[in-house]
């Protein structure tokens, strides 16, 4: 009798479980992403065509028409909100030094070479003047592209930083078209109330949570994180191990991605978002075979290191872009 009660409750919420993913209308109404929606991300500006994070690379993304620029943010010693990946240059500048430890006015300019970070056997050369290698000051690209939206990525969890970035998006009135976070919970768990009108991303431990409520059956009665879930193709780091010696150089973690890469990228769990006003944007995509994928699972937004290359194969495959 037990195990028959047990059996029919287990059926009928497995039920209510599937029409309610299939149907989140039915518990939360008609619901539309309220941020931008950006198919075509151009990442640190489109680090495989030019300097990283540099104003250069960022005019040539926009020269393409690109629907969003993804930048990273470091607060340097005198407080001057600089947009750029590392904390430390050695990889970009070629000194070993900290931006948190330097003056803006001290900051070496970027090595003409540099390495890939989504590829390590891949280094591009841009020969030009050292003022355009210059460290970019992120109101200096606020005030050039007032009207371009952005992912604002908060490399540290100094709550400083947050405050100046978040001054300078009221500043520049770029509430609505503007997206920050971080993968890190404890650096998430601070954005998000200094200014509630900014859209955010997941952090990876709220990944990890969607995907435990989805493979439970229990997220389309959850309450959901934020506006955007990006999340990387487990895959790559799979693939290329040996380009991402930081991220996949065990065969534990190699393990690990192979199980999750599935389990995140489940087009079901993608649209289930979408119909609760949550996009799905994928990072960092360089090649078509990637950006195709990206598709078939249901992804609002592609993020690339060759943005040339990423607008060539959406004007290929989806019409009007």
């Amino acid at each position: 009798m037990v195990l028959e009660v047990i059996a029919t409750l287990f059926l009928g919420f497995s039920f209510i479980s599937y029409v309610c993913r299939k149907y989140p209308q039915i518990l939360y109404g008609d619901i539309k992403a309220s941020g931008p929606v950006c198919l075509h991300i151009s990442h640190r500006g489109g680090a495989g065509e030019n300097l990283e994070n540099t104003m250069k690379a960022f005019d040539h993304a926009a020269s393409l028409g690109t629907d969003m620029f993804e930048i990273d943010c470091q607060l340097t010693k005198d407080e001057y909100v600089i947009v750029a990946h590392d904390n430390n240059l050695s990889r970009l500048c070629g000194k070993d030094i900290l931006i948190s430890d330097t003056l803006f006015t001290s900051l070496p300019p970027l090595l003409c070479t540099q390495r890939l970070d989504f590829d390590h056997r891949f280094e591009i050369t841009k020969n030009i003047p050292e003022e355009e290698r210059k460290l970019l000051l992120l109101e200096d690209l606020f005030k050039k592209y007032p009207q371009m939206p952005m992912n604002v990525d908060i490399k540290t969890d100094t709550p400083r930083l947050i405050e100046i970035v978040n001054q300078l998006v009221q500043k520049y009135q770029r509430e609505h078209i503007t997206v920050w976070g971080n993968g890190s919970g404890s650096t998430t768990k601070n954005i998000r109330p200094a200014n509630r009108k900014i859209y955010t991303l997941y952090s990876l431990p709220e990944i990890l949570k969607t995907l435990l409520w989805y493979y439970t059956g229990l997220l389309p009665f959850m309450p959901l994180y934020a506006n955007y879930y990006e999340i990387p193709m487990c895959s790559l780091f799979v693939e290329r191990a040996e380009t991402f010696p930081q991220r996949a150089g065990t065969w534990w973690l190699k393990i690990i991605l192979s199980i999750l890469d599935p389990m995140m990228t489940n087009e079901k769990i993608i649209t289930h978002l979408k119909k609760r006003g949550v996009l799905t944007y994928f990072f960092v995509l360089n090649n078509e075979h990637e950006w195709k994928r990206a598709l078939e699972c249901g992804a609002s937004g592609i993020m690339t290191d060759f943005p040339s290359d990423l607008k060539s194969f959406l004007e290929r495959n989806i019409s009007g872009h």
